[in-house]
């Protein structure tokens, strides 16, 4: 091997096991150069070589930085990636948030420039589900609203939407590969989820303190009384100002149009085939 390719192997090790994560500057090819005894000349080609690979930034004049960690389940909701998604459930993901930290201090910082209280985050997506660990490490104050909804009603919507993404990347689309594919990735992240909060709950004896439970039909029937939950579990008052605001958003926000209708069987997939894959979900937060 030779001697830039040994640096290069030692920073992608640094890199992995996250010595050097997301926006970190490396040290000088000065310093570089005496860690690891080598001329600066074989430290640039190190560097060149994991710039190719993206894993590394060169800003002329200001430094040598890791990469920001664009990971994303994004791309596959929209197209036939079997290479990437299969690429996609080997990666770490702490990478991506730490990019995701960098990137709300930056919009706090913004709020303070402008003279704006900075208040607490609410972030929405279901694809944390498949990365609590790696969520509450990097956000370690965290509270999380899990909502609960019949598999069944989600797989379908879910594989409805996608179907549409792929309509815009491809001349024809395979529902039922849709269909499939949905089910396993929302199988995969229900089942990383569970064994997350399994752990929590293990170690703490409960994760109430950590997640708060909502069904969606609870939050259809009382949206108020849900938040009130949520309010309380955050420690933060559920001012008559704030309850106020939101009973009148209810009555007043737009209406949206009606949905066009989607089905399991459009997707080649049978309501048995979903409940079997989250029995263990449905058996734990949904009761008949």
């Amino acid at each position: 091997m030779k001697r830039w390719e040994t640096v290069h192997e030692r920073l992608l090790g640094d890199i992995r096991a996250g010595a050097l994560r997301s926006g970190d500057r490396l040290p000088s090819d000065f310093a570089l150069a005496g860690r690891f005894g080598v001329n600066r000349h074989t430290v640039r080609l190190a560097i060149k070589a994991l710039e190719s690979d993206g894993l590394l930034r060169v800003q002329m004049g200001v430094g040598t930085f890791v990469a920001d960690a664009f990971l994303s389940h994004v791309p596959e909701s929209g197209a036939h990636l079997p290479g990437y998604r299969s690429w996609l459930d080997e990666q770490d993901f702490a990478p991506a948030y730490d990019y995701l930290h960098r990137m709300l201090q930056f919009l706090q910082w913004q709020k303070w420039q402008q003279g704006r209280v900075a208040q607490r985050w609410v972030l929405k997506s279901p694809a944390h589900l498949g990365y609590l660990d790696v969520l509450r490490d990097r956000f370690p104050d965290l509270h999380i609203v899990h909502m609960h909804r019949d598999p069944r009603t989600t797989i379908a919507s879910g594989a409805s939407l996608n179907a549409t993404l792929h309509a815009m990347h491809a001349d024809t689309v395979d529902l039922h590969r849709v269909g499939a594919q949905w089910l396993q990735r929302m199988g995969w992240t229900n089942d990383r989820a569970m064994a997350v909060r399994d752990g929590w709950a293990l170690r703490s004896g409960r994760d109430t303190h950590l997640v708060t439970d909502i069904a969606f039909d609870d939050a259809v029937a009382d949206p108020i009384g849900q938040v009130a939950r949520v309010y309380d579990a955050v420690g933060l008052p559920l001012t008559a100002e704030a309850e106020n605001a939101m009973r009148r958003w209810l009555i007043e926000r737009p209406r949206e149009a009606a949905r066009p209708p989607y089905a399991l069987e459009d997707y080649g997939l049978r309501p048995e085939q979903v409940d079997e894959r989250f029995a263990l979900y449905n058996k734990r937060f949904r009761h008949p």
